[in-house]
Parts: structure tokens; C-alpha cells; sequence
């Protein structure tokens, strides 16, 4: 099996505008919780994210201190997912440590190698623009691709990541009205991934930051013969 959405949702730091603020992981095999972050920027730093009472794993963090937008990763792998409704915790640091403001989306992915579950990340800052060209990395097969975009005003639902294969999976704002645009792609053959991002005609003024992440299959999920081809069994289906 390839790596796959097993549960997603949208979380925030406070249920204003009917986000949820508390996520439970799906079931499944090999499993990671992967949560990706917009935060208004207030020249603040993340010491620790919590899933309940349980520290995540930095994948990657994003600070465009002069604007108006932060983004971050942050995942858990199988042995550490605790089970039931959690909450996100944020612990933030710096000079102005004032508990920021966020939005974020929180997936359950299932066959997800548990030794290396990402294995390249990038971000960028983009200039005012309508559509923006993200940061490209690098996935595997039968791995897959998230990518984050936020910014410091309200746009239309109808943005969305308009690259090839890619899926939107929420374009939301957080309670001070920054903008988050979250979406992914899965790879049957590993290569360059460049999420292209649409603010639906409205250009954003100044530099805000964009990210995108790549997870790893597990080991032997989907075994591949000598011309690069999926095995199947007797009857057919992927070994």
C-alpha cells in the first residue's frame, strides 16, 4: 500500500468561526499524525507543540518575522499517537511570547515509514502576487506531498492549489483573519513536487511564506519488479 489519508480536519486555537479545537487520530497501520500550522506573526518562536500531552516532532518551521505570517510542521509517528480527542498546545517564546493566534489542518496518514517519515522539506518567501510558485522537494514513491501557504488577509474560498494532481484541502483563516491554504498530492513515481498556489485574483502585498513537506512510504509497501512495475499476486492485487 502507498501512503494514504486515513482522517483529516481543520483545528484551531479557539472554536471562533466553528473550527475544532481538539482532533482524533483515525485507525490504521504505520500510521502519522501530520499538522500543518499558520500562525500570525508576532515576532514570536515555538518552543514545543503538543498533541494532548505528547511533544511533536519539528518537520519544519517558517518565520516571516517583517510580515504577517508564520507556517510550521510538526508530525507524530505510530508509537506516540495517543489515542481518543486531543488538543494542539502551542508553547511560544521570543520577546513578544503572547500566544499567537492559528489555524491549522491535521491528517492521519496510514503506511508511513516509521524510521524516516519525511524525508525532504522546503519553504520560501513570496513577493505580492496572485499566484505563487512554492518551494520544491523531492517525494518517493508511493509517498505523497503537503504543502502550506499562508498569508496576512482574507481571500476567497475559491483560492486553491492549481498545480497538476494536486489536491486543496481547506483554504480557512484564523480568528485574526490570516489566511491558510492547505493541500497535498500522492506519488506513485518519485520526482521534483511544486505546489503552485491561486489567491483567486487577489494579490497579497508584501512577503509571506509558503511550505511543502514529503512523506515516505514504509518499507516494501507497494514491492516493484526489475522495469520498475508494481508486483501483483495470484489473483491480481499488489503483494
Amino acid at each position: 500500500m502507498a501512503v494514504a489519508i486515513a482522517g483529516s480536519a481543520e483545528i484551531a486555537e479557539s472554536a471562533t468561526g466553528g473550527h475544532p479545537t481538539t482532533y482524533t487520530a483515525a485507525a490504521g497501520s504505520n500510521r502519522l499524525l501530520l499538522c500543518l500550522f499558520d500562525a500570525e506573526d508576532t515576532g514570536n518562536t515555538i518552543v514545543s507543540i503538543k498533541f494532548g500531552t505528547t511533544v511533536m516532532t519539528e518537520g519544519l518551521a517558517f518565520y516571516e518575522s517583517a510580515q504577517d505570517s508564520q507556517t510550521f510542521a510538526y508530525y507524530l509517528k505510530e508509537a506516540d499517537i495517543p489515542a481518543g480527542a486531543q488538543a494542539i498546545d502551542v508553547t511560544w517564546g521570543g520577546a513578544n511570547a503572547d500566544d499567537p493566534e492559528w489555524v491549522g489542518m491535521i491528517y492521519t496518514l496510514t503506511d508511513v515509514d516509521q524510521t524516516t517519515p519525511v524525508d525532504d522539506s522546503a519553504s520560501e518567501n513570496e513577493a505580492s502576487a496572485t499566484t505563487w510558485t512554492g518551494p520544491s522537494v523531492t517525494s518517493t514513491d508511493d509517498g505523497a506531498v503537503f504543502a502550506l501557504c499562508g498569508t496576512g488577509s482574507n481571500h476567497s474560498a475559491a483560492s486553491s492549489i492549481t498545480t497538476a494532481n494536486w489536491t486543496t484541502d481547506a483554504v480557512d483563516y484564523n480568528i485574526s483573519g490570516y489566511d491558510a491554504m492547505f493541500g497535498h498530492k500522492f506519488v506513485t513515481t518519485g520526482a521534483a513536487e511544486t505546489p503552485v498556489a491561486d489567491w483567486n485574483g487577489t494579490a497579497e502585498t508584501g512577503v509571506f511564506g509558503m511550505l511543502a513537506i514529503a512523506v515516505v512510504a514504509a518499507a516494501g509497501a507497494n514491492p516493484k519488479g526489475p522495469l520498475g512495475m508494481p508486483l501483483h499476486g495470484p489473483f491480481g492485487g499488489p503483494i
